[in-house]
């Protein structure tokens, strides 16, 4: 850690004491295998596997206790990148907002608002941050996304507790867009603080295409015969500007929650700062952009997120992209908020297999207004099914939507099956507003054709 410069952020702190009994429970071992149509039965076996140890993780809950639990758990040092986007003092509830059928529907996200202000907002960031530094590796980076109304705190922050010598780039990352405002210029970039845990830190150098005119003159006529263009183009500077901000409503990338940043970007920071075999991390996850960008480049990942429309979003971006396996974990208990209506399970002999047909009857939030009246497949988002229940639930294949939010998720499923006495299923429901229902039930094969 740097330590030619003491100066130091002073503020009113209340930082509660952090536990250190702080561990993590499976809930969930997600082996993504999605269905959009019902047209056709699966042929399913049964081959539950355990989740390895190394197995990518999508944890719900407090940050804070979640990183404590990866410390518990042996694993200070082992992340080679850290990226957070965390809340930025704007003292607005975030939310999501939907149309279906005429309701306008507001699913909050999360808050950030803050009761002592900048005192709060420290209180919350500098354990966090501390944490984090133990978690990385000594070739590791943290990459902390900010914009105008703390990125000058959370800087003094950063030079404490990695050092300022350990600043690697004050990234700009600048943007497109409507604004209403007309007292000030409009507010168009971001910050993003890439900081290192030593020297020995990962970079692989990025580079852009060169313009049109700098390939047709060349730089030699310019900067002498010793300058020639690097064959996979310019460096990448810390001014970014090719990479737009998701501001179409109907992009396909927009998963309707707030916040979420483009996939691209993520990419080229994952690409510049870990390698192949690098586990990187972001423990304020969003919309799961870090994830789905892990995934595309070969990385092992961990993400965390004390919002539920947060992790059941990130979880349907995982599903579509057809990811591989992960583990779903949770830092406190997580309570059915859902009424679940099942039609009693068929089944049918069919060779050396049973057919076992599936239906959602209906589904309700266990809090609705009394002027939201939808469907259960309005309501829902995407259901799951564990074809052999145990009492930890596998999600061995998961309904989606053919449109996320238009009513067009299929309710029902057709499962080929080997023939046993008794079957025990799992289904768990997803909802729109990040809620999420399990209910086990147990069949027994009496009567060919008959229902359970």
């Amino acid at each position: 850690m740097g330590d030619k410069h003491t100066a130091r952020l002073s503020w009113e702190k209340q930082i509660e004491p952090l536990s250190s009994s702080c561990n993590l429970t499976d809930w969930e071992y997600v082996k993504p295998h999605s269905v959009y149509e019902r047209n056709e039965a699966i042929f399913a076996e049964f081959k539950h596997t355990s989740p390895e140890d190394g197995s990518n993780r999508l944890i719900l809950g407090n940050n804070l206790d979640a990183m404590q639990a990866l410390l518990n758990e042996g694993r200070e040092g082992t992340i080679d990148l850290i990226y957070i986007d965390p809340p930025y003092l704007s003292e607005i509830d975030y939310s999501s907002k939907l149309n279906l059928s005429d309701h306008k529907i507001q699913r909050s996200a999360f808050q950030d608002k803050w009761p002592r202000g900048i005192d709060s907002y420290l209180d919350m960031l500098y354990p966090r941050l501390k944490i984090m530094h133990r978690l990385l590796s000594p070739r590791g980076s943290i990459f902390v996304h900010l914009d105008w109304h703390v990125s000058h705190y959370v800087r003094l922050l950063l030079d404490e507790i990695f050092g300022n010598d350990n600043l690697v780039n004050e990234i700009i990352w600048c943007y497109t867009g409507g604004t209403g405002s007309k007292k000030h210029f409009h507010r168009k970039h971001d910050t993003i603080f890439w900081y290192s845990k030593s020297t020995a830190y990962i970079f692989n150098p990025q580079y852009r295409p060169y313009s049109r005119q700098t390939l047709e003159r060349g730089l030699t006529r310019v900067k002498g015969p010793k300058y020639t263009l690097h064959e996979q183009g310019a460096l990448m500077q810390d001014w970014w500007s090719d990479i737009n901000k998701i501001l179409s409503p109907t992009a396909h990338e927009n998963l309707k929650y707030p916040t979420q940043k483009p996939i691209a970007l993520m990419k080229r920071i994952i690409a510049c700062a870990s390698n192949p075999d690098s586990l990187v991390a972001d423990f304020f996850a969003g919309a799961g952009t870090l994830a789905e960008a892990a995934e595309e480049l070969g990385r092992r990942w961990i993400m965390a997120d004390n919002s539920e429309l947060a992790v059941t979003t990130s979880n349907y971006r995982l599903l579509k992209r057809n990811a591989r396996p992960y583990l779903i974990q949770t830092v406190n208990e997580v309570r059915n908020e859902g009424i679940l209506d099942l039609d009693p399970i068929r089944i049918s002999p069919c060779g050396a297999s049973n057919l076992l047909q599936i239906q959602i009857k209906d589904y309700k939030p266990a809090e609705i207004t009394d002027d939201l009246e939808l469907t259960a497949a309005q309501y829902l988002e995407y259901w799951e099914l564990d074809l052999d229940y145990q009492g930890f639930f596998h999600s061995d294949y998961q309904m989606l939507p053919r449109r996320r939010f238009n009513g067009s998720l299929d309710l029902s499923l057709a499962v080929m099956l080997p023939v046993r006495t008794n079957y025990s299923i799992g289904v768990r429901t997803h909802d729109i507003f990040g809620h999420t229902t399990t209910k086990i039930v147990n069949v027994t094969n009496s009567s060919p054709g008959g229902e359970v």
